[in-house]
């Protein structure tokens, strides 16, 4: 593991034992094994960060999360977004796997109202690159048990049918449990193979027309309050 990644390892321990340091790109591996506190991105607490790998089908070596590189973002809608990157995210002729990344989000201010999820850049041929996001709505996930309700967003590419981004709006959340299931798989033909170069997956607030409605109606609200008093009490 690079110097740089095992330093942001030690320092976001070392203080961030009784509160979260700040998200700093770092391999997986660094954000697996973060102290219960986690890391903050922007207004966001990221913790209870896992990988796994679900099934293997003929891929000799696996990815593991000191080769997934994960770069925080937050700003405009995003309350906070990751990107999960690999030169690794790939299988060829008759190989199939799937991994897993899941961790949970924390917003004490503010309500999580949309995920998004974006893929760049995929590639399909005879093949599917696919990455599932499931979201637990208020709470997280527990292995993988959602105590309430959950949202889906899935972005891919199936034999050359698209879905780069993907969005959805969810029932405002302060808690969202995340679990993502990378599915990468090839047929048997020659050529065949698929994979990805990395995936982005935020926690955001409605866009910004939603909020422009919102406050226009309460502005007439307020006005046809205005004038109600005003003829009660002329």
């Amino acid at each position: 593991m690079p110097v740089r990644y095992l330093l942001f390892a030690l320092v976001i321990s070392a203080g961030g034992c009784l509160q979260a340091g700040p998200c700093f790109p770092a391999t997986l591996f660094v954000y697996d094994n973060l102290p219960p506190a986690g890391c903050t991105i922007g207004q966001l607490t990221a913790n209870n960060f896992s990988f796994s790998v679900l099934s293997n089908v003929g891929v000799a070596t696996p990815l593991t999360d000191t080769q997934i590189t994960v770069t925080p973002t937050f700003g405009g809608r995003a309350l906070g977004s990751f990107n999960f990157a690999s030169s690794g995210y790939n299988v060829g002729i008759s190989q199939s796997i799937q991994y897993l990344i899941a961790y949970t989000l924390d917003d004490p201010h503010d309500h999580i109202q949309s995920m998004d999820d974006i893929m760049d850049p995929p590639f399909a041929t005879n093949g599917l690159a696919n990455v599932t996001t499931l979201g637990c709505l208020g709470a997280p996930f527990v292995g993988s048990t959602c105590s309430t309700s959950t949202a889906t967003v899935m972005v891919f590419d199936n034999n050359g049918t698209t879905q780069f981004t993907n969005s959805t709006n969810i029932t405002p959340s302060q808690i969202l449990g995340i679990r993502q299931t990378i599915t990468l798989q090839a047929g048997t033909g020659a050529g065949s193979g698929a994979g990805f170069d990395s995936f982005s997956s935020q926690a955001s607030i409605p866009e910004p027309a939603t909020w422009l409605s919102c406050a226009a109606a309460l502005a007439l609200l307020a006005a046809r309050l205005r004038r109600v008093r005003a003829r009660l009490h002329p």
